[in-house]
């Protein structure tokens, strides 16, 4: 897949549903189709930059089934006093022939239950226990413009940070990723905690939550039927 975004963009995420809609376009919510039974085939940053920033082998392929519908959800910040015509593109490419396919499908985990006060810092966590083995290719920590830290830990009898570090507003496009190869994934076990853990700093008069601000560890898992998505702490 590659994307392409206009101006103000932000993010678009190139999903698919087995449950087809009307065509058209409407407000995304933490309970619509795309947030709930989307599955997540790729992505853009505002930019264009996160197809080459978050890149896979080429061997590694997201599975549509037959009859599937797509979905662009596509995610706007306009700082200006006027209406913006936007436009964002989704184009997919197919595997490239004779060498044997690797499925892919997104792991995410999702805080929505944070409020960061106007001129506080505030530090936020939340906990999600792995259903089933994982083995997972990357992993990156995504904020707003108010984030200023992102961590993610594997807690099994103790903590193993899986990254951490400061982030900027230069990341919300340029995440910074962590990648693994397909012979050496970086293996979640069933009954393990994943934590993550986010900072922002309000300069703001507003109090900020999901989704103006976020907190979200997003990566690639292979194998798996299904998107691994879990949402203020319970699993889809």
């Amino acid at each position: 897949w590659r994307g392409l975004q206009g101006r103000c963009g932000h993010h678009a995420i190139l999903q698919y549903t087995t449950t087809p809609q009307a065509p058209g376009t409407h407000p995304c919510s933490v309970d619509s189709l795309e947030a709930q039974q989307g599955q997540i085939i790729g992505g853009v940053g505002g930019e264009g930059t996160a197809s080459s920033e978050v890149k896979l082998p080429d061997n590694v392929v997201s599975e549509v089934p037959a009859g599937a519908q797509f979905i662009i959800n596509h995610h706007w910040i306009n700082s200006s006093d006027t209406d913006a015509e936007v436009q964002a593109e989704m184009v997919t490419v197919g595997p490239p022939l004779g060498v044997a396919l690797q499925i892919a499908r997104a792991f995410t985990v999702v805080s929505v239950d944070f409020k960061v006060p106007p001129g506080q810092m505030i530090e936020h966590s939340k906990e999600c226990v792995v259903p089933e083995d994982m083995n997972l290719l990357t992993m990156l920590g995504h904020e707003h413009g108010s984030g200023t830290h992102v961590k993610a830990e594997r807690v099994r009898d103790q903590a193993e940070v899986i990254f951490d570090h400061e982030f900027t507003y230069d990341m919300v496009s340029h995440p910074r990723t962590r990648t693994f190869s397909v012979d050496a994934p970086y293996k979640l076990k069933q009954g393990d905690r994943v934590r993550m853990t986010c900072q922002w700093q309000n300069s703001s008069p507003n109090t900020l939550s999901f989704p103006g601000e976020m907190c979200v560890l997003f990566g690639w898992r292979l194998g798996g039927d299904r998107d691994s998505v879990c949402i203020g702490g319970s699993w889809l």
